[in-house]
């Protein structure tokens, strides 16, 4: 969420717990721009970590523990 400010992040996050596609999409491409990173090394297992991570996000976000 680079250079987006407070209220706009709150729009983002209340979209993706909500179901809207392109919050959905946002966040998913965040995700997988840190798991993708080549550093990783993890090209066999990345969609299962994307995956595992976009469901804690989702869980934790919608019980506000994040």
């Amino acid at each position: 969420m680079k250079n987006s400010d407070p209220e706009e992040q709150d729009n983002i996050i209340r979209g993706y717990l909500q179901g809207e596609a392109r919050e959905f999409y946002l966040i998913t491409k965040w995700i997988e721009q840190v798991v993708n990173h080549y550093s990783w090394g993890l090209n066999y297992f990345s969609e299962d970590i994307i995956q595992e991570v976009r469901l804690k996000v989702f869980v934790n976000l919608k019980d506000t523990n994040f």
